[in-house]
């Protein structure tokens, strides 16, 4: 039997809520909850959204197929802050195949989960392959962007931040390898396992403030999930590795 992907039982255990808590909510059998939570089987679409708003989340975030298009397309968002924080904790607190990460400074992890890197790093050790790809500091790009978002502070030092964050956390690991880029800033991928976010930057927005995109694999070649990926690729193969 295929089980259903879902995020059900972390995300109870997240809130303090027991099967048998939402059963009582729902007015069904804990048993219920149990087939939900082990992916045996899934609830309408009107018990997931009664179950996301019971645990203040999305449907998305517990169950990643849903309203899922034919190019992998889940959701966009006006701004990568309005990503919802369970999309994001979902995501990297689930995911047990590759983790790919492009972008300048990719400093703000920490801010949505405080415990993203130990849970990046069990990864790591258990043998998740991860691909860091962040920005050469040294490099005109960066510092071309430092000149457009004049109200952000130094992009220079958040990306200097960022080498220094992930090398510390994740340096050590032989299934991470950290490289860096000299590309303009055109977008961020964000990729765990099937499932990544795409942030569309904007000349002289910061990345907080511009749009992003989130993609599910859908198993085909034409979906957006593997553009970005094949993109990804592209740009990890010229990059550099860090010194």
């Amino acid at each position: 039997m295929t089980q259903i992907p879902n995020s059900l039982a972390e995300t109870l255990k997240t809130k303090g809520v027991t099967n048998t808590d939402l059963a009582d909510h729902l007015g069904v059998h804990a048993n219920t909850v149990s087939q939900w939570t082990t992916g045996k089987a899934a609830p309408s679409a009107g018990r997931q959204t009664e179950i996301a708003e019971h645990l203040d989340t999305t449907v998305t975030a517990i169950w990643p197929n849903t309203g899922t298009t034919a190019t992998g397309l889940v959701n966009t968002y006006q701004r990568r802050t309005d990503v919802p924080d369970d999309i994001w904790q979902a995501m990297t607190r689930a995911t047990t195949g590759p983790v790919d990460l492009l972008g300048f400074a990719v400093r703000f992890l920490p801010t949505i989960d405080e415990d993203v890197f130990t849970i990046l790093a069990g990864r790591a050790a258990a043998g998740t392959r991860m691909r860091i790809c962040l920005a050469d500091p040294n490099h005109h790009t960066v510092t071309e962007r430092d000149n457009e978002e004049t109200d952000s502070g130094s992009v220079v030092d958040r990306v200097r931040d960022g080498i220094n964050m992930f090398t510390e956390h994740l340096g050590g690991f032989d299934t991470v390898e950290i490289r860096l880029h000299h590309l303009p800033l055109h977008m961020s991928v964000y990729r765990f396992g099937p499932q990544m976010l795409v942030t569309s930057h904007l000349p002289g927005v910061p990345g907080a403030g511009a749009p992003t995109s989130h993609y599910k694999s859908t198993g085909n070649d034409a979906d957006m999930f593997n553009t970005y990926s094949t993109a990804f690729d592209s740009v990890w193969a010229d990059a550099q590795p860090v010194e």
